[in-house]
């Protein structure tokens, strides 16, 4: 009975030793999926834009194609730039290049000589300004960990190509 009596408080202990590691992976766990989600998104739009772009729209619709569809996952006035965030075009950031540009876009699936005309759309998207994550802040909590740096942006592109 003596043992009993001296062991009382030390689920507690474990337990405030154990929460902090415990966070991290729920933590970890929540912020891994909305940026896996982002990334989903901005590489959709940007496929999209690529399409829109091989089709033989100019820039304008090109990016406004990509703007409505990021739409579904950010506010219409962020992604807009009247959010207050940040001004037009800081949010979202468009570059469409192609065979009018001069760059040569390799379609892999072809050789060399009958590759055929491809537009390539990449899409950055600040996530900072909706959301910064606070994983990386717990992480240098953690003992013997050299985690630098953050997540600022998610950036994707998309290769379409034409005749």
């Amino acid at each position: 009975m003596k043992g009993i009596h001296g062991n009382q408080g030390a689920a507690a202990v474990e337990f405030a030793v154990l929460f902090l590691l415990l966070m991290v992976i729920l933590f970890g766990i929540i912020e891994f999926g909305f940026i896996w989600m982002q990334s989903h998104y901005i590489a959709n739009a940007a496929r999209e834009g690529a399409r829109v772009s091989a089709k033989g729209h100019d820039n304008t619709q090109v990016e406004t194609a990509i703007k409505d569809y990021l739409k579904g996952l950010y506010s219409e006035a962020r992604v807009d730039g009247t959010g207050g965030c940040c001004g037009s075009g800081n949010f979202i950031e468009v570059n469409i290049s192609g065979p009018d540009d001069g760059e040569v876009i390799n379609v892999p699936e072809f050789a060399a000589e009958d590759a055929p005309k491809a537009v390539k759309v990449t899409v950055t998207v600040r996530t900072a300004e909706v959301w910064d994550p606070i994983l990386w802040d717990l992480l240098r909590l953690l003992p013997g960990s050299s985690v630098s740096g953050d997540l600022t942006e998610i950036s994707e592109f998309a290769v379409f190509a034409f005749e």
